[in-house]
């Protein structure tokens, strides 16, 4: 009886990884959409806020990575360790993404249009790249939790 349970919780626990990832994916979307907007209207809108998010996030795989030492699977630990790298990473573009939207707050009062434009193009390509990033480590994430998953099933 208690395996039928188990088996059923796992199987429900792959459903919830599955439509997280699809969910996931969305989410980078509609943000990488909020970071076109930023780009034309020169506002900015979240990086403090996704940098933190990212850095927490990162601690949690970290977390994960260990936990997962511990019940001596040293393979996944490692791929959580080596995907949370990605996440730190997003999170560090995220500060830079805020130094350059700083920039382009500057810039965009003056008379320099082509500085503007192009610290304004590097602004919204870093913001897309650290929303990748931390999708894909998301992403990563959600894949090796399911493999576990099916692992104990």
């Amino acid at each position: 009886m208690v395996s039928l349970i188990t088996k059923r919780f796992n199987r429900a626990l792959i459903i919830i990884l599955t439509v997280l990832r699809w969910l996931l994916w969305m989410a980078i979307s509609i943000n990488i959409a909020i970071e076109g907007i930023e780009l034309f209207l020169a506002k900015d809108v979240s990086h403090i806020a996704m940098s933190a998010i990212f850095f927490l996030l990162a601690n949690v795989q970290i977390g994960l990575s260990r936990l997962l030492l511990s019940m001596e699977d040293s393979e996944l630990a490692e791929q959580f360790l080596f995907i949370s790298f990605f996440m730190i990473s997003a999170a560090i573009i995220e500060i830079v993404d805020l130094g350059l939207d700083r920039a382009v707050t500057q810039l965009s009062t003056g008379s320099f249009i082509a500085a503007f434009t192009t610290v304004s193009i590097v602004e919204f390509i870093s913001g897309v790249v650290a929303t990748l990033l931390a999708g894909y480590s998301l992403d990563r994430m959600f894949v090796s939790m399911r493999r576990k998953v099916w692992q104990i099933l």
